[in-house]
Protein backbone atom coordinates (compact mmCIF):
# COMPACT_ATOMS: atom_id res chain seq x y z
CA UNK A 1 0.00 0.00 0.00
CA UNK A 2 1.23 3.51 -0.82
CA UNK A 3 -1.06 6.53 -0.69
CA UNK A 4 1.72 9.12 -0.50
CA UNK A 5 0.85 11.76 -3.08
CA UNK A 6 3.45 14.47 -2.41
CA UNK A 7 6.76 13.08 -1.16
CA UNK A 8 8.86 10.41 -2.87
CA UNK A 9 9.50 7.54 -0.43
CA UNK A 10 12.81 5.63 -0.70
CA UNK A 11 13.90 2.73 1.50
CA UNK A 12 17.44 1.37 1.71
CA UNK A 13 17.58 -2.31 2.58
CA UNK A 14 20.16 -5.03 3.23
CA UNK A 15 21.53 -7.49 5.73
CA UNK A 16 23.88 -6.16 8.38
CA UNK A 17 27.33 -4.87 7.45
CA UNK A 18 26.63 -3.60 3.93
CA UNK A 19 27.10 0.09 4.73
CA UNK A 20 23.38 0.91 4.75
CA UNK A 21 23.45 3.46 7.60
CA UNK A 22 26.40 5.35 6.11
CA UNK A 23 24.72 5.44 2.71
CA UNK A 24 21.45 6.81 4.11
CA UNK A 25 23.28 9.65 5.88
CA UNK A 26 25.10 10.60 2.67
CA UNK A 27 21.92 10.49 0.60
CA UNK A 28 20.05 12.68 3.08
CA UNK A 29 22.87 15.23 3.11
CA UNK A 30 23.11 15.31 -0.69
CA UNK A 31 19.37 15.70 -1.32
CA UNK A 32 19.01 18.37 1.34
CA UNK A 33 21.45 20.40 -0.74
CA UNK A 34 19.75 19.37 -3.98
CA UNK A 35 16.31 20.59 -2.87
CA UNK A 36 17.75 23.73 -1.26
CA UNK A 37 19.23 24.75 -4.62
CA UNK A 38 15.96 23.96 -6.35
CA UNK A 39 13.44 25.42 -3.90
CA UNK A 40 15.47 27.52 -1.45
CA UNK A 41 14.35 25.40 1.53
CA UNK A 42 16.47 23.14 3.71
CA UNK A 43 13.70 21.06 5.31
CA UNK A 44 12.40 19.08 2.33
CA UNK A 45 14.06 15.73 3.17
CA UNK A 46 12.87 13.49 6.02
CA UNK A 47 14.92 10.60 7.43
CA UNK A 48 13.54 7.54 9.24
CA UNK A 49 14.93 4.26 10.50
CA UNK A 50 13.66 0.93 11.77
CA UNK A 51 13.52 -0.05 14.57
CA UNK A 52 12.42 3.47 15.46
CA UNK A 53 13.02 5.55 18.57
CA UNK A 54 9.38 5.12 19.56
CA UNK A 55 8.26 3.02 22.50
CA UNK A 56 7.96 -0.22 20.53
CA UNK A 57 11.25 0.45 18.74
CA UNK A 58 13.01 1.07 22.04
CA UNK A 59 11.54 -2.15 23.41
CA UNK A 60 12.96 -4.06 20.45
CA UNK A 61 16.40 -2.44 20.70
CA UNK A 62 16.95 -2.61 24.44
CA UNK A 63 14.95 -5.62 25.52
CA UNK A 64 14.60 -8.13 22.72
CA UNK A 65 18.12 -7.72 21.34
CA UNK A 66 19.51 -9.17 24.56
CA UNK A 67 21.43 -12.42 24.16
CA UNK A 68 19.62 -13.80 27.20
CA UNK A 69 16.17 -13.59 25.61
CA UNK A 70 15.06 -16.20 23.08
CA UNK A 71 11.93 -15.12 21.24
CA UNK A 72 9.81 -16.87 18.64
CA UNK A 73 10.32 -15.49 15.12
CA UNK A 74 6.58 -14.78 14.89
CA UNK A 75 6.91 -12.52 17.97
CA UNK A 76 9.74 -10.59 16.32
CA UNK A 77 7.64 -10.24 13.19
CA UNK A 78 4.71 -8.82 15.15
CA UNK A 79 6.92 -6.41 17.11
CA UNK A 80 8.72 -5.09 14.04
CA UNK A 81 5.46 -4.69 12.15
CA UNK A 82 3.85 -2.82 15.05
CA UNK A 83 6.84 -0.46 15.18
CA UNK A 84 6.72 -0.04 11.38
CA UNK A 85 3.06 0.97 11.43
CA UNK A 86 3.95 3.76 13.87
CA UNK A 87 6.78 4.87 11.56
CA UNK A 88 4.32 4.84 8.64
CA UNK A 89 2.11 7.34 10.47
CA UNK A 90 5.11 9.66 10.83
CA UNK A 91 5.92 9.19 7.14
CA UNK A 92 2.35 10.15 6.21
CA UNK A 93 2.77 13.37 8.18
CA UNK A 94 6.11 14.06 6.46
CA UNK A 95 4.37 13.52 3.13
CA UNK A 96 2.49 16.79 3.66
CA UNK A 97 5.64 18.93 3.84
CA UNK A 98 8.67 17.08 2.48
CA UNK A 99 9.73 16.30 -1.09
CA UNK A 100 11.77 13.20 -0.26
CA UNK A 101 11.56 10.57 2.49
CA UNK A 102 14.51 8.23 3.01
CA UNK A 103 14.22 5.30 5.39
CA UNK A 104 16.75 2.80 6.62
CA UNK A 105 14.69 -0.40 6.28
CA UNK A 106 11.03 -1.04 5.46
CA UNK A 107 8.74 -4.08 5.39
CA UNK A 108 11.34 -6.00 3.37
CA UNK A 109 13.45 -6.34 6.55
CA UNK A 110 10.74 -8.27 8.37
CA UNK A 111 10.11 -10.44 5.33
CA UNK A 112 13.83 -11.24 4.96
CA UNK A 113 14.81 -11.70 8.60
CA UNK A 114 11.78 -13.60 9.78
CA UNK A 115 11.58 -15.78 6.66
CA UNK A 116 15.23 -16.65 7.38
CA UNK A 117 14.02 -17.70 10.84
CA UNK A 118 11.36 -19.97 9.33
CA UNK A 119 8.18 -17.87 8.99
CA UNK A 120 6.54 -18.32 5.54
CA UNK A 121 7.07 -15.36 3.20
CA UNK A 122 3.38 -15.14 2.25
CA UNK A 123 2.39 -14.77 5.92
CA UNK A 124 4.92 -11.98 6.42
CA UNK A 125 3.70 -10.16 3.30
CA UNK A 126 0.12 -10.42 4.58
CA UNK A 127 1.14 -9.25 8.07
CA UNK A 128 2.73 -6.12 6.58
CA UNK A 129 -0.07 -5.40 4.13
CA UNK A 130 -1.09 -2.22 5.97
CA UNK A 131 2.45 -0.80 6.01
CA UNK A 132 3.48 1.68 3.32
CA UNK A 133 5.28 0.39 0.23
CA UNK A 134 8.24 2.55 -0.81
CA UNK A 135 8.16 4.15 -4.26
CA UNK A 136 11.73 2.83 -4.59
CA UNK A 137 13.56 0.18 -2.55
CA UNK A 138 17.34 0.02 -2.93
CA UNK A 139 18.75 -3.34 -1.83
CA UNK A 140 22.50 -3.51 -1.18
CA UNK A 141 24.13 -6.82 -2.01
CA UNK A 142 27.54 -7.95 -0.77
CA UNK A 143 29.04 -11.22 0.42
CA UNK A 144 28.57 -12.38 4.01
CA UNK A 145 32.35 -12.23 4.47
CA UNK A 146 32.40 -8.57 3.45
CA UNK A 147 29.50 -7.82 5.78
CA UNK A 148 31.15 -9.50 8.77
CA UNK A 149 34.41 -7.66 8.08
CA UNK A 150 32.63 -4.31 7.92
CA UNK A 151 30.70 -5.02 11.12
CA UNK A 152 33.94 -5.80 12.92
CA UNK A 153 35.54 -2.56 11.66
CA UNK A 154 32.52 -0.47 12.66
CA UNK A 155 33.17 -1.09 16.36
CA UNK A 156 29.46 -0.92 17.19
CA UNK A 157 27.89 -3.28 19.71
CA UNK A 158 26.42 -6.23 17.87
CA UNK A 159 23.01 -7.67 18.70
CA UNK A 160 21.71 -11.23 18.84
CA UNK A 161 21.19 -11.39 15.06
CA UNK A 162 24.57 -9.92 14.12
CA UNK A 163 26.47 -12.30 16.40
CA UNK A 164 24.83 -15.35 14.82
CA UNK A 165 26.83 -16.04 11.63
CA UNK A 166 24.65 -18.98 10.56
CA UNK A 167 21.54 -16.86 10.85
CA UNK A 168 23.21 -13.94 9.06
CA UNK A 169 24.00 -16.26 6.16
CA UNK A 170 20.32 -17.21 5.92
CA UNK A 171 19.36 -13.52 6.00
CA UNK A 172 21.77 -12.69 3.17
CA UNK A 173 20.33 -15.58 1.15
CA UNK A 174 16.78 -14.39 1.88
CA UNK A 175 17.59 -10.87 0.67
CA UNK A 176 19.13 -12.23 -2.51
CA UNK A 177 16.15 -14.49 -3.23
CA UNK A 178 13.54 -11.83 -2.45
CA UNK A 179 15.24 -9.09 -4.48
CA UNK A 180 16.23 -11.12 -7.54
CA UNK A 181 13.73 -13.97 -8.03
CA UNK A 182 10.56 -13.16 -6.06
CA UNK A 183 8.64 -11.17 -8.65
CA UNK A 184 5.76 -10.38 -6.29
CA UNK A 185 8.06 -8.67 -3.77
CA UNK A 186 10.20 -7.02 -6.48
CA UNK A 187 7.14 -5.43 -8.07
CA UNK A 188 5.46 -4.58 -4.77
CA UNK A 189 8.47 -2.63 -3.47
CA UNK A 190 10.00 -1.52 -6.79
CA UNK A 191 13.32 -3.14 -5.88
CA UNK A 192 16.62 -2.12 -7.44
CA UNK A 193 19.73 -4.08 -6.47
CA UNK A 194 23.07 -2.29 -6.01
CA UNK A 195 26.43 -4.06 -5.72
CA UNK A 196 27.72 -3.13 -2.25
CA UNK A 197 31.07 -4.79 -2.86
CA UNK A 198 32.00 -1.51 -4.54
CA UNK A 199 33.69 1.23 -2.57
CA UNK A 200 31.50 3.56 -0.50
CA UNK A 201 31.60 6.45 -2.98
CA UNK A 202 30.65 4.25 -5.96
CA UNK A 203 27.67 2.84 -4.09
CA UNK A 204 26.57 6.37 -3.15
CA UNK A 205 26.82 7.63 -6.74
CA UNK A 206 24.80 4.71 -8.10
CA UNK A 207 22.05 5.10 -5.49
CA UNK A 208 21.95 8.87 -5.95
CA UNK A 209 21.52 8.39 -9.70
CA UNK A 210 18.67 5.92 -9.14
CA UNK A 211 16.78 8.38 -6.95
CA UNK A 212 17.38 11.31 -9.30
CA UNK A 213 16.07 9.26 -12.21
CA UNK A 214 12.92 8.30 -10.29
CA UNK A 215 12.35 11.91 -9.20
CA UNK A 216 12.69 13.07 -12.81
CA UNK A 217 10.20 10.44 -14.01
CA UNK A 218 7.81 11.44 -11.23
CA UNK A 219 7.90 15.09 -12.30
CA UNK A 220 7.04 14.11 -15.87
CA UNK A 221 3.98 12.05 -14.92
CA UNK A 222 0.57 13.45 -15.93
CA UNK A 223 -1.29 15.61 -13.47
CA UNK A 224 -3.85 14.04 -11.16
CA UNK A 225 -7.58 13.87 -11.76
CA UNK A 226 -8.14 16.59 -9.15
CA UNK A 227 -5.71 18.95 -10.92
CA UNK A 228 -7.35 18.33 -14.30
CA UNK A 229 -10.81 18.85 -12.85
CA UNK A 230 -9.80 22.21 -11.34
CA UNK A 231 -8.29 23.26 -14.65
CA UNK A 232 -11.46 22.30 -16.50
CA UNK A 233 -13.94 24.00 -14.19
CA UNK A 234 -11.98 27.24 -14.42
CA UNK A 235 -12.67 27.52 -18.15
CA UNK A 236 -15.37 29.72 -19.63
CA UNK A 237 -16.85 26.79 -21.50
CA UNK A 238 -17.92 25.12 -18.29
CA UNK A 239 -20.51 27.73 -17.43
CA UNK A 240 -22.88 25.21 -19.01
CA UNK A 241 -23.41 22.71 -16.17
CA UNK A 242 -23.72 19.79 -18.60
CA UNK A 243 -19.94 19.67 -18.63
CA UNK A 244 -19.93 18.67 -14.98
CA UNK A 245 -22.21 15.75 -15.78
CA UNK A 246 -19.94 14.68 -18.64
CA UNK A 247 -16.81 14.97 -16.52
CA UNK A 248 -18.33 12.98 -13.65
CA UNK A 249 -19.33 10.17 -16.02
CA UNK A 250 -15.92 10.19 -17.68
CA UNK A 251 -14.05 9.98 -14.37
CA UNK A 252 -16.35 7.18 -13.20
CA UNK A 253 -15.54 5.27 -16.41
CA UNK A 254 -11.81 6.00 -16.54
CA UNK A 255 -10.71 5.43 -12.93
CA UNK A 256 -10.94 1.60 -13.18
CA UNK A 257 -9.10 1.75 -16.51
CA UNK A 258 -6.33 4.17 -15.56
CA UNK A 259 -6.09 3.97 -11.78
CA UNK A 260 -6.15 6.80 -9.28
CA UNK A 261 -3.65 9.59 -9.76
CA UNK A 262 -3.50 9.23 -13.54
CA UNK A 263 -4.36 11.98 -15.98
CA UNK A 264 -7.80 11.83 -17.61
CA UNK A 265 -8.18 13.92 -20.77
CA UNK A 266 -11.44 15.80 -20.96
CA UNK A 267 -13.17 16.08 -24.34
CA UNK A 268 -15.42 19.11 -25.05
CA UNK A 269 -19.08 18.68 -25.85
CA UNK A 270 -19.89 17.71 -29.41
CA UNK A 271 -21.97 20.02 -31.62
CA UNK A 272 -24.87 17.61 -31.24
CA UNK A 273 -24.66 17.84 -27.45
CA UNK A 274 -24.43 21.62 -27.56
CA UNK A 275 -27.70 21.76 -29.54
CA UNK A 276 -29.50 19.48 -27.05
CA UNK A 277 -31.84 20.66 -24.29
CA UNK A 278 -30.21 22.68 -21.55
CA UNK A 279 -30.81 22.10 -17.88
CA UNK A 280 -33.78 24.10 -16.67
CA UNK A 281 -32.27 26.73 -14.44
CA UNK A 282 -34.23 29.52 -12.72
CA UNK A 283 -34.26 32.61 -14.87
CA UNK A 284 -32.88 35.88 -13.55
CA UNK A 285 -35.51 38.54 -12.95
CA UNK A 286 -35.35 42.21 -12.18
CA UNK A 287 -38.76 42.18 -10.51
CA UNK A 288 -38.76 43.72 -7.07
CA UNK A 289 -41.11 42.20 -4.55
CA UNK A 290 -43.27 44.71 -2.70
Amino acid sequence: MNNLDKAFYVAVESGDGTGKSTLVKKLVKYFEGYFFKKYGKDDLVAEFEEPSDGEIGQLIKHRFFSKDIKTMPETYALLYTADRLEVCELIKKANQHQKLIISSRCKLSTIAYQSAAGVPVNKLIELNDSALDPHLTIVLHCSLETGIERLAKSGKKQDEFENNVDFQNKVYEAYEQLSTTNNEVIELLNIHVVDAEQDEESVFRECKALILKELEMREKKPRSIEHNFKKIVDTEELKDSRYYDRLAKQIEHDIPERGLGQSIPFHPLTNEEKMGPLLKLPKKTNKINT
